[in-house]
């Protein structure tokens, strides 16, 4: 049995319209108060942006920091000013990295990864393929990684399935718009594909109107953002299919979503996105847009293979149980124990 201290769960002040970080380790933390673990959630007075609201952040952290120290946001330039004792970091990606440049890129290795993480005791993330990046791009120990994926919601649960039938409208759903989302190719597949089915896109996230997304006209489109958990839900419970034919992602929470839900998914066959969906999902070339419109298609005019991705989809979901994921979480916090 652990001992009895207090454990802080450190993240983010969110901006408008974050939310999926957020979500997971409040659930984490009932799992593990349950078990008789002593949490406690800690938020970062400002957002992290700009130099004084992050020296604001630090000096806060400092005096409010607990006996064991986990920066599970996305803020662990944290650890700069916490004990190293009992303290663990979480990396859901390197993408703020990779897609940084000069200056910039080497500041952000530092002070988000390279120092926090040769600070940490132990350094978890939600993939082995982040697992691998992080290892190659900062020289650490593959021992020292735990790889410990995200748990689904019990938001996202299994209701009736959703026939798919090409006489009706079949209901999309699109999950984020940020540059990784890939929404501008997956706009060119279902262009290709209304004039012959009618299709509605629900986007889940704002769209940004300053760019020229390409529509034929057919295409209906419908804009969601800032909604609540159970709304996000309803949208899934409400689609006949997801797309997600991002092009990069640390791990992919909403194909176990929708998994869990019950709807087939359409997604990369890219890591961790292949390994994640497991057989629940139709895999596809995100950097072709003619890919993913033969991956909907298929599912489209293919429904005892959508049935199949579901069933399997459903099974490979229960992997993610939220006791399951708080499990290794106390495993590792344990291990030094």
């Amino acid at each position: 049995m652990h001992r009895k201290v207090t454990l802080l769960l450190i993240n983010r002040r969110p901006h408008a319209g974050q939310f999926s970080m957020e979500n997971i380790f409040p659930l984490i933390k009932k799992q593990l108060q349950a078990s008789g673990w002593d949490v406690d959630q800690y938020t970062s007075p400002c957002l992290s942006k700009g130099i004084l609201p992050r020296l604001c952040n630090l000096m806060h952290m400092y005096v409010h920091q607990g006996q064991i120290n986990h920066i599970v946001g996305d803020v662990t330039y944290l650890a700069l000013f916490l004990k190293r004792r009992n303290l663990y970091i979480t990396i859901h990606d390197l993408n703020i990295f990779e897609n940084s440049v000069g200056i910039k890129k080497f500041l952000i290795g530092m002070l988000w990864y390279q120092i926090p993480i040769n600070r940490a005791q132990r350094i978890s993330t939600v993939s082995d393929f982040t697992k691998e990046a992080i290892v190659s791009q900062f020289n650490i120990s593959p021992c020292r990684v735990y790889v410990i994926p995200n748990p689904i919601n019990s938001a996202f649960k299994f209701v009736e399935k959703r026939p798919i039938s090409t006489r009706r409208t079949v209901n999309i759903l699109q999950i984020g718009t940020k540059e990784n989302k890939n929404i501008e190719r997956c706009m060119v597949a279902l262009n290709k594909l209304s004039d012959r089915y009618r299709l509605r896109l629900t986007v889940l996230g704002r769209l940004d109107h300053k760019r020229d997304l390409p529509s034929n006209g057919t295409l209906e489109i419908v804009n969601k953002w800032d909604l609540s958990l159970n709304d996000v839900a309803a949208l899934y419970q409400e689609s006949h299919l997801i797309l997600f034919a991002s092009t990069y992602e640390g791990f992919g929470m909403p194909i176990l979503e929708a998994q869990a839900v019950g709807r087939p998914v359409v997604t990369s066959n890219l890591e961790p996105m292949r390994t994640v969906a497991g057989k629940g999902a139709f895999l596809v070339n995100p950097w072709s847009s003619a890919d993913i419109a033969r991956g909907i298609e298929t599912l489209i005019t293919n429904p005892q293979l959508a049935d199949y991705l579901v069933e399997s989809g459903l099974k490979n979901s229960k992997q993610y149980s939220l006791q399951k994921i708080a499990e290794r979480y106390s495993a590792m916090y344990q291990a030094n124990s």
